[in-house]
């Protein structure tokens, strides 16, 4: 019977030496171990743990920090919401009584900023040298005050604002300013032939809105450089009312501008005293018109979807692209100041009434006419 080796009866096939066991076979690596998974997810699941614990603890000092720890955290806020609201109505108030300060102001007998002094005499040339010596100063005056007033707004925005008062005299006065958007416009220069065209025949466009019968008499008119004009209507009722103007008007190029874009400024304030025509004051009311326009462009971003070709469009892009491109919006900026003088002749109060809300009318005929006259492209060119 043969004897078993029990020491070599689990033997490996392969025979190994002490040697063998004592180093790897040449070609071959020692085999790693593996972790079990859910050690693994136990220690990922420890380390989270840890991680919301730190930011606990982190958001528990913040609360500490800005006052929300404890029972009284609400009250806590409440009571800052309370001060905060205080502070605000303050300010608030402070801004009404500033308001109230500039209405009390234009009650007062100070002039317009617009406003500077104009007597014409008798003689043709001399009325011509005046209003040409005075161009240059009214036309800065104008830029100047526009753009002091309009200083601190978007003028991507629309703005409107408007006061009526009676003034110290007895006067019934209207000023307004506000901030007007054109859109799909070419230049600033059509914009400002449209602007020029409504000024050199505002009579029709009065006659036409208000049905008032208007009446204009240019006395004097180098191109579009300057002009004075009086203009005469007559409502319904057969109240005369007159007007007698000088108006200055500039368009500047880029090339010879100082912010290298063009613009186009329009000047308008009465004339004080007309030794060749004077004013009817015991026929006519009398209005006096101050105002300013000033024309700029700006350049706007505007977006649009455009279909691209999808060989050519990139793999974020799906379908359809926002693409920024830019378009010109011409901005004008209007300040006005008109004054309905009180007549030495009673009016009756329905037709107060109805001379002041021609006046109110009078901003939104100028607007629509000019729309109108951009859409049509019925304006010539002006000449300056």
């Amino acid at each position: 019977m043969p004897i078993v080796d029990k020491e070599n009866q689990n033997a490996s096939p392969i025979g190994n030496t002490d040697e063998e066991d004592a180093a790897p076979v040449l070609g071959l690596r020692p085999v790693k171990k593996r972790k079990a998974t859910y050690l693994i997810t136990k220690e990922e699941k420890a380390r989270l743990s840890k991680e919301v614990q730190e930011l606990e603890s982190h958001l528990e000092k913040l609360k500490e920090r800005v006052g929300l720890t404890g029972d009284r955290s609400l009250e806590k806020v409440a009571a800052s919401n309370v001060v905060l609201g205080s502070v605000l109505r303050q300010q608030q108030l402070l801004v009404a009584k500033a308001q109230a300060g500039l209405a009390a102001c234009l009650r007062s007998p100070a002039p317009s900023p617009l406003y500077s002094y104009i007597h014409l005499g008798v003689d043709q040339d001399l009325r011509s040298r005046t209003l040409e010596s005075i161009r240059e100063f009214k036309i800065q005056n104008g830029i100047d005050y526009i753009e002091a007033r309009s200083r601190y707004l978007d003028l991507l925005q629309p703005h409107t604002s408007s006061e009526q008062f009676v003034d110290t005299q007895g006067d019934f006065c209207y000023a307004f300013f506000d901030v007007v958007q054109f859109d799909g416009v070419k230049s600033v220069r059509d914009v400002y032939d449209a602007a020029m065209f409504f000024f050199m025949n505002e009579e029709i466009s009065i006659s036409e809105r208000l049905g008032y019968i208007t009446v204009r008499d240019d006395f004097d008119r180098a191109g579009d450089k300057f002009s004075n004009s009086r203009l005469t209507s007559a409502n319904e009722n057969g109240v005369k009312t007159e007007t007698n103007c000088a108006s200055f008007a500039q368009f500047v190029e880029s090339n010879d501008s100082q912010s290298n874009e063009p613009f186009g400024i329009l000047v308008r304030d009465n004339v004080d005293v007309d030794d060749l025509y004077p004013y009817s004051p015991n026929e006519c009311v009398r209005k006096d018109y101050l105002g300013s326009i000033l024309l700029t462009a700006v350049a706007r971003k505007k977006e649009r979807e455009e279909l691209v070709n999808a060989e050519k469009r990139p793999d974020s892009c799906k379908g359809a692209c926002g693409i920024e491109e830019e378009e010109l919006v011409v901005i004008m900026r209007r300040s006005a100041y008109v004054k309905i003088n009180h007549p030495p002749f009673p009016l009756p109060p329905g037709t107060q009434q109805g001379l002041i809300q021609g006046v109110l009318a009078w901003s939104d005929i100028t607007l629509s006419t000019i729309r109108n006259l951009l859409s049509t492209n019925s304006c010539p060119r002006s000449t300056v």
